[in-house]
């Protein structure tokens, strides 16, 4: 079986269901299952006799999600090719690696912009020949365009037709379907080889994990360069005959999810922080006494149904509160939300019971790239928040003596490309895939991931600390947007703190302070407020593994300056190389003293 053969399933079976939305002019705009099919084919076919690649040639998509990532992504892999995925956030020379890594021949680009990335640095690229713009406005001279070679697929004569059904049926699980390039947030990126199977075997874990059929839905914002969205919101919902709807972009996800009502949601922990934030920001008097209530009743009605069926005189004010205040924050997510998926970053515990409590639930996941990408999961009727839940049905997992996640399973990578070196460092002598990540597993077999072990902060002390746990303690606070915790070599941690303006702002404002914004970070309350906020969060803990002193900064880390990845990963280095001053004056005790 290949990934393919879930489309031709499914144009089978329910021909005329919707497979993709996309939105034009404010409406979302079906793509049928047949009619994907269709479109696949004839490219498929057109890519074969214009280009006639080799078996396993590898071929780039740069390009946002929509329905043209999905029908280049299933002709390559219906032709026996290897689909190369690039975030289309990076730039040329971000690109280019990648591509001469790869060995790409052709490459699928979306917009004149991605066009121009990739004109730039296309004398460099040796292996690659060709370009398809996947825009049907935006064609060039001497470019094939999508809808050229689609035209060109549906005139062949029949004879061509089944030839290329001849490729397709000897495509099978242990081919080769794509290769995936890690994000790089602790080195050089490296290209993840992940077979039709190994794909399918996550999906099929999943699918007999949690429960979800044909009836649902997801709105897809994550790219699809991200193994997550591709495995999670792409191919299982291909799998089990569901729909797909492209949000317009990240911007757009608000309203998108209301036009859309999908089931199913898949995101990052920033997002849900991010919603967390605007909808407490949004409250103001009786408003805001009133949703403290039934917040406090969500919390309690939900602590309980995980004990047993709460009790009836908790049971009625909850459904008073689901009626006054859940419900209308539950259409704003579109009203038929089942349950949402987090992953690609730890979810702070208070946001997951926080979003319980209105009776949206968030199921936190873990994996990597190199497992595509699922390891374990919790489920929508008892998630335990704080941990990433239990290990899918195929998958096994131990600790290493150092606690280092060890990992088997069907969709665990052979390797990388043309890497043997980084791939055998990846694997232990008797075959463990080594996931970087130190953890626990508790009684009951829920895994909490503790920190990734190339980031642990070893102090001239001797002492080992793990940055993410005080970081996720730390970020749990409405006053903070991002925070790093350094102390390599150093005898005590100290951290850089992106503050949230508008809450610091909002905290002076309420002590009848008016600072101008230039100086709100200096401000003598300002930093009394963080002092607090670290004795509060981090007080209780070892007294090595206090945050001693910190820097305010005012410019939040971004992608575009190079200091988070297309995932949203800090890049730890990157950082502490920009901010070296900082934090050796932390260090001089000169900045954030207590």
């Amino acid at each position: 079986m290949n990934l393919v053969d879930l489309l031709y399933r499914n144009a089978q079976v329910r021909p005329n269901k919707p497979a993709l939305y996309v939105k034009a002019e404010g409406y979302f705009l079906p793509t049928t299952y047949q009619e994907l099919l269709e479109q696949v084919e004839a490219f498929a076919i057109g890519l074969r006799r214009e280009f006639n690649p080799e078996r396993a040639d590898r071929v780039a998509i740069l390009s946002e999600n929509g329905v043209g990532w999905v029908v280049s992504d299933m002709a390559i892999l219906s032709l026996g090719l290897v689909t190369v995925p690039i975030f289309d956030t990076l730039s040329s020379e971000e690109i280019k690696p990648l591509l001469q890594d790869c060995g790409a021949r052709i490459i699928l680009v979306s917009t004149q912009e991605q066009f121009n990335k990739i004109k730039q640095i296309r004398h460099e690229c040796n292996a690659l020949e060709t370009i398809i713009m996947l825009n049907e406005k935006e064609t060039r001279t001497g470019v094939y365009s999508l809808g050229q070679l689609q035209q060109l697929g549906r005139n062949v004569a029949q004879a061509e037709r089944e030839a290329f059904l001849a490729i397709r049926h000897t495509v099978t699980s242990e081919d080769l379907a794509s290769i995936v390039y890690t994000s790089g947030s602790t080195g050089l990126s490296k290209g993840v080889q992940l077979t039709h199977g190994n794909f399918l075997s996550n999906v099929e874990d999943i699918v007999g994990f949690v429960a979800i059929d044909e009836r649902d839905s997801v709105l897809s914002f994550l790219p699809l360069s991200h193994v997550l969205e591709r495995t999670v919101g792409y191919y299982l919902l291909i799998y089990i005959g569901g729909s797909i709807y492209y949000a317009q972009s990240i911007q757009t996800v608000g309203e998108d999810i209301k036009l859309a009502q999908p089931t199913v949601m898949i995101s990052v922990p920033r997002l849900f922080e991010k919603i967390q934030s605007k909808i407490l920001n949004s409250l103001h008097g009786f408003s805001h006494v009133i949703f403290n209530w039934a917040l406090k009743v969500g919390h309690r009605y939900h602590h309980l149904r995980k004990k047993g069926f709460p009790t009836l005189w908790l049971k009625l004010p909850y459904v008073l509160a689901e009626k006054v205040v859940f419900s209308k924050i539950q259409q704003k997510m579109g009203g038929k939300l089942r349950f949402c998926v987090s992953g690609g970053a730890p979810l702070p515990q208070s946001v997951g019971e926080f979003f319980e409590a209105l009776g949206i639930c968030i199921i936190e996941g873990y994996g990597l790239t190199e497992t595509a990408p699922v390891i374990c999961c919790n489920h929508p009727d008892h998630p335990k928040f704080g941990t990433v839940g239990k290990v899918l049905r195929h998958v096994t997992v131990k600790l290493a003596q150092d606690g280092e996640l060890l990992v088997k399973g069907p969709n665990v990578t052979s390797g990388y490309y043309k890497n043997p070196d980084e791939t055998k460092l990846a694997f232990t002598s008797d075959g463990w895939f080594c996931t970087g990540d130190i953890a626990q597993i508790d009684e009951d077999g829920y895994i909490k991931i503790v920190g990734r072990k190339k980031e642990l902060i070893v102090m001239s002390t001797g002492k080992k600390v793990a940055p993410q746990p005080l970081e996720m303690l730390l970020s749990s606070s409405k006053y903070v947007s991002q925070v790093i915790v350094v102390g390599e070599g150093r005898n005590y941690l100290t951290a850089l703190i992106v503050p949230n303006m508008s809450e610091v702002d909002l905290y002076l404002k309420g002590r009848n302070i008016v600072c101008d914004q230039s100086l709100l970070l200096s401000h003598v309350d300002t930093i009394r407020l963080f002092k607090e906020l670290l004795q509060m969060e981090l007080g209780d803990l070892a007294p090595y593994k206090q945050v001693k002193k910190f820097t305010l900064i005012a410019k939040e880390f971004t992608q575009e300056d190079g200091e988070l990845t297309p995932t949203l990963k800090i890049k730890r280095h990157v950082i502490c190389h920009r901010y070296a001053t900082e934090i050796n004056e932390m260090y001089g005790e000169k900045k954030g003293d207590d």
